[in-house]
């Protein structure tokens, strides 16, 4: 199903929630080489069906987690690979956002990664790429990460 038919249908299923326990599954998938924001703006209208609504200031710190996960997904997917899509998929309720992105890349070990020089440090300036996995356990209430046979799955969780 396109990802435009799956906002609707999200938003309708919002609109559905008036006075119930509120809760939204998504699942949307783009394959490298596709534009995902699309994908990452199904995510932000799932998370509107919070009563009351993320800060703005939280919705963009989601926006910006789900994007790089999904960029993220794009550099590592494996070439023999470049036809089977990326996945996120999304579970929210009232206390909180959860995002994972599975990916077909060779998977990592995030302890393995390099420390960065802190933001302070004029050294930091000589990097310009490598920031995402930082990046997004910065604006993440909760980050995990599982390997697996055929990829990695990125969990990203947001508490209200």
């Amino acid at each position: 199903m396109p990802v435009t038919q799956d906002l609707e249908s999200c938003r309708q299923r919002i609109d559905d929630l008036a006075d119930c326990e509120r809760s939204v599954r998504a699942e949307a998938s783009f394959t490298p080489g596709d534009d995902y924001r699309p994908v990452v703006d199904l995510v932000l209208a799932a998370a509107e069906v919070l009563d009351p609504p993320l800060s703005p200031a939280r919705l963009h710190d989601l926006r910006l987690a789900v994007t790089e996960a999904c960029s993220n997904a794009v550099k590592v997917h494996r070439p023999e690979a470049l036809a089977d899509p990326v996945v996120v998929s999304c579970h929210i309720d009232d206390s909180s956002v959860r995002v994972e992105v599975r990916d077909r890349g060779p998977g990592f070990d995030p302890s393995e990664l390099t420390p960065l020089p802190d933001p302070e440090d004029p050294e930091r300036l000589r990097y310009e790429h490598g920031l995402g996995v930082e990046l997004i356990c910065t604006l993440a209430d909760e980050v995990a990460f599982r390997r697996q046979a055929d990829g990695t799955v990125v969990v990203i969780g947001l508490r209200r």
